[in-house]
Formats: structure tokens, sequence, C-alpha cells
């Protein structure tokens, strides 16, 4: 093995880290330069609405929605408190009179995942196959 003087070896360790410092300047100079260009242009991104939902929404379908708060109350469309006890009840009876049912499930603020998780589950049970979560937090009367 061939001995090296303390002065090469030095140089050798700052030259790997002076090109690891130019190649770093570099990229950070890429990504400057081509989000200053995007920056300047400004132009809002227009997402197709197939690529969000691939179904069309269908005209017939009936809609419900039912918020979970964080004190473990439910409201069914805007109306009053409903105890998830009594959930399934009035959901299969809204399930009698509606041949395409979409159920969406939103929470306020401070609601739990818990919560909007259970009324998924009971949703799903009930039968009904087009029921989702909204993304927007909901607010409650």
């Amino acid at each position: 093995m061939k001995r090296q003087r303390l002065k090469d070896q030095i140089r050798v360790i700052f030259d790997s880290r002076f090109a690891s410092f130019l190649n770093l300047m570099l990229v950070l100079m890429a990504f400057s330069a081509v989000f200053l260009t995007l920056k300047r242009i400004q132009k809002p991104v227009e997402v197709p609405f197939e690529w969000i939902c691939p179904c069309p929404p269908d005209p017939d379908a009936r809609h419900v929605t039912i918020v979970a708060t964080a004190n473990h109350a439910y409201f069914w469309d805007r109306e009053d408190p409903l105890p998830i006890s009594e959930y399934q009840d009035r959901l299969r009876s809204w399930l009698r009179s509606t041949d395409k049912p979409v159920v969406h499930i939103s929470s306020d603020e401070q609601g739990l995942l818990g919560d909007a998780m259970r009324l998924l589950d009971e949703t799903r049970r009930a039968g009904v196959q087009a029921a989702g979560f909204t993304t927007r937090p909901a607010s409650v009367p």
C-alpha cells in the first residue's frame, strides 16, 4: 500500500467537498430558474373534472350530508343532532324512499376521525356503496 502525504490527503478531501459544493450550487440555481420562471407566468392550473372524479355526477341521485362533531353528535342535513343509535333507523327509512342514494360524511373543525369512520361503517353496513368523506369542514347549526 502506497503511503500518501498528509498534504495530498487534504487536497483529495478538499477537491471532493468542493465538487459536491459546486454540484449543490448548480442544482439550486436550476431550481431557482424554474421557480422564478413559473412565478412570472402565474397561470392558474386547471384540472379537468375527469381527473378528480372519473364518473360523471348522476342528476337523479339524492344526496345527504351527515356531519360528525367533537361532542359525538351527528347532524343529518343540518337538522337537529341525531344520536348514533338512531342513525341506522333514519338511514334505512331514507333508503326506502331513495333509488340512488349518495351519502357525504363530514365533520366540523373539532370533529373526531373515529366518529366519521363510524358513520362510514354504519352507512356501508346499511348497503350504501356511494358513501365518502368531504374534505372541507362543515358548519352545523
